[in-house]
């Protein structure tokens, strides 16, 4: 019981960062906006938060930990937090968080164990960028025809597994097209997104 009550005081603060997160991670050709943000958690919402780290086996240190990163998320990309690690970009648009001590994002809902070192999550239909080499790392499941915000500087990795031949563009900071990919289904396993700002993924 005290672990609970400290692990929901110190989420309890970090989600309290999540307000005014503003800054939509999509839009559509024109520039505008496609993603509509939602108001913050729910007290319900934040007690159910409590309960998957908890499940997840975190301790308070990196639930909080995790918190703060899904928060300098959402005041980046925008979005809503609708899971511990997970944030909903558009209808079928969302970003997950890997785990502290996981190699791997997950579900929650859909994953209750650690992914094996091999997995590849990316489903049909989707364009799926990774923070980490190898698919390691935080994950943005793009879905919806759009240009995504990317804020990762680090050695990254991708899979391209939409329908057959359709080829996703990444662009510069200043909105030049830096690299073309092959036709789907295609992956890179060791890629760099440093110098890339955004991506639309058909």
């Amino acid at each position: 019981m005290h672990a609970r009550k400290t692990i929901a005081a110190l989420l309890a603060s970090a989600f309290a960062l999540t307000a005014g997160a503003n800054s939509p991670a999509i839009a559509d050709s024109t520039g505008a906006p496609a993603v509509h943000l939602l108001p913050s958690p729910s007290a319900h919402q934040k007690s159910e938060f409590v309960a998957q780290a908890r499940r997840a086996g975190l301790t308070a240190s990196q639930a909080t930990h995790l918190q703060s990163r899904v928060n300098g998320y959402l005041k980046r990309l925008g979005g809503t937090q609708v899971a511990i690690n997970k944030i909903v970009l558009g209808k079928k648009d969302i970003l997950l968080l890997a785990l502290p001590g996981e190699k791997r994002a997950r579900d929650l809902s859909i994953s209750p164990k650690p992914l094996p070192a091999a997995a590849n999550t990316c489903h049909y239909g989707y364009f799926c960028a990774y923070s980490s080499t190898n698919f390691y790392g935080d994950a943005i499941n793009m879905y919806s025809c759009a240009v995504y915000s990317i804020t990762w500087v680090t050695r990254g990795s991708w899979s391209n597994n939409q329908s057959k031949g359709t080829k996703a563009k990444m662009y510069s900071y200043s909105g030049g097209v830096v690299y073309t990919t092959p036709g789907a289904p295609y992956v890179a396993t060791n890629g760099n997104w440093n110098g890339i700002g955004a991506v639309q993924n058909c």
